[in-house]
């Protein structure tokens, strides 16, 4: 009886000793992105689209259900890019942001993780396995996209006659 209440006292403790541990060093991380934050935001160049994203993550990942929501949104997402062929778009628009929008997007990343690390492991597999399973689907429709119809192979037959014709009719 004075067994378990020592094992329960110790394990206690040691969640609490977790859970600080966890808070103080999101906190750390916290300080760093704020000052990233207010510099962003001060910037002109920075467009309203970039400052609204940067709003709305802030916002979401100081909760601890934005990692479940992300993993649970990603297969959704990933399947509307695949099936709407936005994919290129989507790639595109990421490598068009800012420099300081990635670092700071980067660092709220990096504060959910060490916020809630043990769920966001969990979450960041669910994502890695819609990946998994959505990347060849991606892959093999877009290849499916560049097989000709039996139209285009008609066209290229006869443009490439027809260009072989008059190539011979003028040849002098």
């Amino acid at each position: 009886m004075i067994a378990d209440v020592i094992l329960g006292s110790a394990a206690a403790v040691l969640l609490v000793a977790y859970w600080s541990f966890c808070r103080s060093a999101a906190l750390k991380l916290q300080s760093k992105v704020v000052p990233l934050i207010e510099e962003f935001y001060a910037d002109d160049s920075a467009s309203e689209q970039e400052k609204d994203s940067i709003h709305w993550c802030y916002a979401a990942s100081r909760l601890w259900i934005f990692m479940p929501l992300m993993a649970l949104a990603s297969p959704v997402v990933l399947a509307v890019a695949i099936l709407s062929k936005r994919g290129g778009n989507v790639a595109s628009e990421v490598a068009q942001r800012s420099a300081a929008h990635n670092e700071i997007m980067d660092c709220l990343i990096k504060m959910c993780i060490v916020r809630n690390p043990l769920t966001s492991m969990l979450c960041m597999h669910v994502v890695f396995a819609s990946i998994a399973l959505l990347a060849p689907i991606g892959l093999l429709l877009d290849r499916l996209k560049s097989i000709p119809n039996p139209m285009t192979v008609y066209r290229v037959i006869a443009a490439t006659l027809s260009s072989r014709d008059s190539r011979k009719a003028h040849a002098h």
